[in-house]
């Protein structure tokens, strides 16, 4: 019975070495194998003596046969204490073997972690891969669409060359027509500076012409000058003449104005005074009219009271000479209108001769821009 006991306390430790070295290589099993084994709860070693003296205390008190002698008794318990040494052994060599296996446990959590870590790095790089892959697919898309337009291209370029070919063929041979072309130009390019010498030598004696035509016209616009400078004196005297002959023109009426009343005063008492001066004023008229004629004829009719003595005077004649009066007056307006027509035909002249210097000066002004 003791050895029946002691064999089945035995069992358990030895299974359990045998459970776990069975099931090393899974990690599951080796998992559940290690959550059977009670931890480690103190240093490896054999058993003090005072637990295998309760052994052997606890086999020696089970019931037996009473008559054992002292040697049996001795080489049972040698036996025991053999056993408890083995199982000793056998417990430590379980623990190291658990320590091994958590030793290998942490070893593949670690390896574990790393093929996780290995697992996503390598999903990543899947993915950017497959991202990769689509990019290269959209080029190759990209590159195929390029390729049929490039061999489209490829085509017409072959089409061009063809084209370009015959360009080529047709500007040879007007390169040669231009060869030709060219030494007939060197040809007549001799004959062309001579004639350009000649064209050039013609100028210069036209220059020379023109030169002397320039002096000339300096000389004739000088000569303007003058002449419209003394066209514009005699303009300006021609002015003041008209200017006193309306102031004349003016006392005149006035006078005429001052006769007329004392006429009409007189009656008939004034024939021949007024006879005398009709005949001095016919006299008058038949010349030009003047500044000196019309203050003599002004002087005559001042003197006309003077010889208002005679109450006799026929008014006939009166109304006669105030007639010629009339005449006379029509007839110096008639003088103020031929000096303003001279007027205005001695401007009209200076602005000819204006326009003539104009001219002038600019086919000068020509005529030195072509000597330059």
């Amino acid at each position: 019975m003791d050895a029946c006991v002691q064999g089945q306390s035995y069992v358990l430790p030895e299974q359990s070495c045998y459970i776990q070295d069975q099931h090393q290589g899974s990690p599951s099993i080796k998992k559940q194998s290690l959550g059977n084994v009670p931890p480690r709860k103190g240093p490896s070693g054999p058993k003090p003596d005072s637990a295998k003296e309760g052994q052997l205390h606890s086999l020696n008190t089970q019931a037996g046969p009473a008559r054992i002698t002292k040697a049996g008794a001795a080489t049972k318990q040698a036996r025991g204490i053999t056993k408890a040494t083995k199982e000793v052994a056998r417990r430590e060599s379980c623990e190291a073997e658990v320590a091994r296996l958590r030793s290998a446990e942490q070893e593949h959590d670690a390896a574990l972690k790393a093929a996780k870590k290995a697992n996503l790095n390598a999903s990543t790089k899947l993915q950017q891969l497959q991202g990769a892959n689509e990019e290269l697919n959209v080029r190759i898309q990209q590159l195929e669409a390029c390729l049929s337009d490039t061999s489209h291209e490829v085509k017409e370029l072959q089409r061009d060359k063809k084209i370009a070919a015959i360009v080529c063929s047709k500007t040879e041979k007007k390169i040669e027509m231009l060869e030709a072309d060219k030494k007939s130009l060197v040809v007549s390019h001799d004959d062309a500076q001579q004639k350009a010498s000649q064209e050039l030598s013609s100028t210069k004696i036209k220059l020379t012409e023109m030169q002397r035509d320039l002096e000339h016209a300096n000389q004739l616009i000088e000569r303007l000058n003058t002449e419209v400078s003394q066209k514009g004196h005699d303009l300006e005297e021609q002015k003041d003449r008209v200017a006193q002959l309306l102031r004349d023109n003016e006392e005149t009426l006035a006078k005429y104005n001052d006769i007329d009343g004392e006429i009409s005063k007189l009656g008939p008492s004034l024939e021949k005074p007024l006879a005398e001066l009709t005949h001095s004023v016919k006299e008058l008229l038949e010349q030009q009219a003047t500044k000196d004629s019309v203050e003599d004829i002004a002087q005559r009719i001042g003197n006309i009271p003077s010889l208002l003595s005679d109450e006799h005077v026929d008014f006939n004649n009166l109304q006669v000479t105030l007639q010629s009066l009339n005449d006379f007056k029509a007839a110096v307006d008639q003088e103020l209108r031929n000096a303003l027509a001279r007027i205005h035909e001695e401007e009209q002249k200076r602005r000819a001769l204006s326009e003539v210097e104009l001219g002038l000066r600019q086919e000068v002004m020509e005529l030195k821009t072509g000597i330059q």
